[in-house]
């Protein structure tokens, strides 16, 4: 698989994402997908399969009233697609931890995909 069609791949995974279009993000990841978010070399989360995949995207969807996930780079190595990304973000809910609804959110993250029959196999978030 030549990298233009990963990027693209990559591409069109991301701008589902912003559009919170769900069914749209799994048409790009495989059967068993397995999907990890870290910050500060702690595993925040980790799920296996696109059931558990397409759980864990319908759980955070209701987060934000709006999300972008802004891409700042791209780099191959290896193989993988490693994206630097910034998401912002306007929470839709008040949460227990003090955020409140219209607070909003920056954060700058890394991603690696990882493909497999000219799919995502992994997404690894780095935050």
């Amino acid at each position: 698989m030549q990298n233009q069609q990963k990027e693209s791949i990559v591409i069109k995974y991301i701008n589902a994402y912003n559009k919170k279009d769900i069914d749209e993000m799994l048409k790009y990841v495989t059967w068993d997908v397995a999907f990890s978010s870290m910050s500060e070399d702690k595993v925040n989360v980790e799920i296996f399969g696109k059931s558990n995949f397409q759980e864990l995207m319908k759980s955070t969807q209701s987060l934000f009233r709006k999300r972008e996930l802004i891409i700042k780079s791209i780099k191959f190595i290896e193989g993988k697609i490693w994206i630097d990304t910034r998401l912002e973000a306007v929470f839709a809910t008040n949460l227990p931890n003090g955020i409140k609804k219209g607070d909003e959110l920056k954060v700058d993250s890394s991603y690696e995909f990882t493909f497999r029959y000219k799919l995502l196999s992994h997404i690894a978030e780095y935050i």
